[in-house]
């Protein structure tokens, strides 16, 4: 995760609406140089990394939740329904792509990495939901 390196928040923060969408949320800066044409600021960062659990980021793109992008061009929410909960096998569903098992392999894992940041947020506003229908 890419973060400010003199506060250490994130360059893009995610806001979770009440349904569990996950939005981006643009960066004041970002929009005062939209509305006043003003230059953005020079903002130095560093690169943070979290551990986020496997069985999140699939329960996040399982659930339909999760982006597609047009350089991953596959649908993964099939995919990991498919592994995951029908046990089906990464070589079987590789050969119907006309990929080398490896190859989607390498392909979901960029997916995974590209959709954690999303799929942690959504996770705190799922848990939030989980302990209020508790209550």
């Amino acid at each position: 995760m890419t973060v400010d390196a003199q506060t250490n928040k994130p360059v893009i923060e995610y806001t979770v609406d009440d349904r569990g969408v996950v939005t981006e949320v643009k960066p004041t800066h970002e929009q005062l140089e939209a509305d006043l044409d003003l230059p953005a600021p020079e903002v130095e960062t560093k690169e943070l990394y979290k551990e986020i659990d496997l069985e999140v980021v699939d329960d996040f793109i399982m659930e339909g939740m999760s982006p597609r992008y047009e350089d991953l061009p596959y649908d993964f929410e099939s995919i990991l329904k498919r592994v995951n909960k029908d046990g089906e096998s990464i070589a079987t569903i590789a050969k119907e792509l006309e990929l080398h098992p490896n190859r989607l392999r390498n392909i979901i894992d960029t997916y995974r990495k590209c959709v954690a940041p999303l799929a942690e947020k959504w996770n705190e506003w799922r848990e939030k939901q989980e302990k209020e229908d508790g209550q």
